[in-house]
């Protein structure tokens, strides 16, 4: 079943299908799941004696989900995957010179031998079931955490015939759930515990933070347009990163301020499969600072991004000019024309200026507001003289000055 020294304790397939088989039916004989799950009488409260049986190892463990993750969350992360994967009992399965599958598989010690491996960087070293419970490197306790081993004995002592880990909740069956790898013929697996349990182990390794939850620390970027034209619909998108991972799960806010002012709440969006968002804003026409917070969930700590400036577009203007060629003395002068370039033009100021001649400065005669199809219209009285006449398109914030060409009236 589990045991690499077969000549220190032979195991009879027999007896392991009929623990498999009562296994199934504890319930009925071991009372409820608490109760089939709780310690034995007269547990050990000291770690075993006997020395650690170690294996050196050239390789390194997997890396945790996160720096500083807990350990023993992060095992059952590990264990469930693994569950999920499903390989087949391999007898001497995991008892290679590295922690890890070999066969394609585990028997239960290399399995557990595996796991804590990667949780906890230590290797136990190959071995039986009862090896690992004797390493040295575990502790009787009665407040088991998901991430203990828990062992068994299925002839009523206390040599350890079989460990799994203890993953917390309830099997399908309604046992406590451990995820182990049973015997040949059946593969690794999540399964429901009872009968033949001597108790849960604790790795003297692990500390109270190894049992929290698994939430990472995650960053979230943000892009947005380095400027736009008032009233613009603009995309403000990033990601949300737990190392080089997206964050799946959550939802993304963001927040935009003026020059000087307050942050104020401006859209909330649930972040993609893969971690990436994207909102939308409406650009007020002056300067603004966005920002997006991640709110965080259940796996994942709330981050804010960095704070970009989205700035309004100074655009380019043309003005035009239209005059009469001559006009009599006191007449009035009509000269109209357009303003292009940007919407912002519009109720935007044009002035004229007139002179006699091109030996004299420029006058400034009158202004006009640019109408909401860009045109303006301008008048003046003619003094019976030559007169040189351009138009000046004042200019915004978001629009640049513009100046016509010369027309001269006659």
């Amino acid at each position: 079943m589990n045991e690499i020294k077969a000549s220190i304790r032979p195991r009879r397939s027999a007896q392991i299908a009929a623990f498999f088989l009562a296994s199934a039916v504890s319930l009925s004989i071991a009372g409820s799941p608490a109760a089939s799950a709780s310690p034995a009488a007269n547990p050990e409260t000291a770690p075993f004696a006997a020395p650690l049986v170690a294996a050196a190892s050239a390789a390194s463990p997997a890396a945790l989900p996160y720096p500083g993750a807990p350990r023993l969350t992060s095992l059952v992360a590990f264990a469930r995957t693994w569950a999920a994967k499903a390989p087949w009992y391999v007898y001497g399965g995991g008892h290679g010179s590295t922690p890890g599958p070999t066969g394609g598989g585990f028997d239960c010690s290399g399995w557990v031998r595996y796991a804590y491996w990667n949780a906890f960087g230590v290797d136990f070293g190959g071995g039986s079931a009862n090896d690992v419970m004797r390493s040295g490197r575990f502790i009787r306790t009665h407040s088991p955490v998901p991430g203990d081993v828990v062992a068994f004995n299925y002839e009523g002592g206390s040599y350890g015939d079989h460990v799994g880990i203890f993953v917390g909740g309830t099997a399908p069956d309604g046992r406590p759930a451990m995820i182990h790898s049973p015997h040949t013929g059946d593969r690794l697996k999540l399964a429901g515990f009872g009968y033949g349990l001597i108790g849960y182990y604790r790795y003297v390794g692990a500390t109270a933070a190894d049992s929290g939850p698994l939430v990472r620390a995650t960053s979230t970027s943000i892009t947005v347009p380095a400027s736009t034209d008032k009233g613009t619909i603009v995309s403000v998108t990033g990601r949300v990163t737990s190392g080089t991972a997206g964050v799946s799960s959550g939802a993304v806010r963001l927040f935009a301020r003026k020059s000087g002012g307050a942050w104020a709440t401006s859209g909330e969006v649930r972040v993609a499969a893969n971690g990436t968002y994207r909102l939308t804003y409406r650009s007020p026409g002056t300067a603004v600072q966005l920002q997006v917070k991640f709110l965080g969930s259940g796996s994942a700590k709330p981050s804010t991004s960095a704070a970009r400036t989205l700035g309004v577009t100074v655009r380019g203007t043309s003005t035009s000019i239209s005059a009469p060629a001559a006009a009599r003395n006191a007449q009035i002068v009509v000269v109209t024309g357009r303003v292009s370039g940007s919407p912002e033009v519009i109720g935007q100021t044009v002035r004229l200026y007139t002179r006699p001649n091109s030996n004299v400065g420029w006058t400034a005669r009158l202004e006009a507001k640019v109408n909401g199809h860009s045109n303006y219209t301008l008048q003046y009285r003619m003094t019976g003289e030559t007169m040189q006449q351009k138009v000046r398109f004042m200019g915004t914030a978001h629009a640049k000055v513009s100046y016509s060409a010369v027309r001269v009236t006659r």
